[in-house]
């Protein structure tokens, strides 16, 4: 059996604005929030929220979305754990492609196996999202 190390759970209605602080913290969009059909994950410790990551689903394909984890908690997997969640749910949906949009870490992304693929060859229902307008 397999035990994450941290507590990473479904967003809660009052965790709303902690996840707008925290996103906008980190750079992130946040006008769309509310309005995105985006299922956020959080990454919870000692009851407050630490980190975040969004899948959206568009036309069968994922959009893995505003991952951030507190800066003070950076460097310690966290953000490697909720890839992994993320993926989990992607995976629980039915959802084979995820696709993301980043200028800031595609390093990290990259040690987690994703790719670079070029804007033109993501599916339509991806690049029809407020994201990657």
């Amino acid at each position: 059996m397999h035990v994450d190390p941290f507590l990473i759970e479904p967003q809660r209605a009052h965790d709303r604005a902690a996840v707008r602080a925290l996103l906008a913290r980190a750079g992130l969009p946040v006008d769309d929030v509310d309005t995105s059909p985006v299922d956020f994950l959080v990454m919870r410790e000692a009851g407050q929220v630490v980190g975040v990551v969004g899948l959206q689903n568009a036309g069968g394909a994922g959009l893995l979305r505003s991952l951030a984890v507190l800066p003070a908690l950076h460097g310690q997997g966290r953000g490697g754990a909720l890839v992994a969640a993320v993926e989990r749910l992607a995976e629980q949906r039915g959802i084979d492609d995820l696709y993301l949009l980043t200028d800031s870490v595609p390093g990290f992304f990259a040690l987690h196996d994703y790719l670079r693929v070029s804007r033109a060859s993501v599916p339509p229902a991806i690049q029809g999202t407020t994201q990657f307008a």
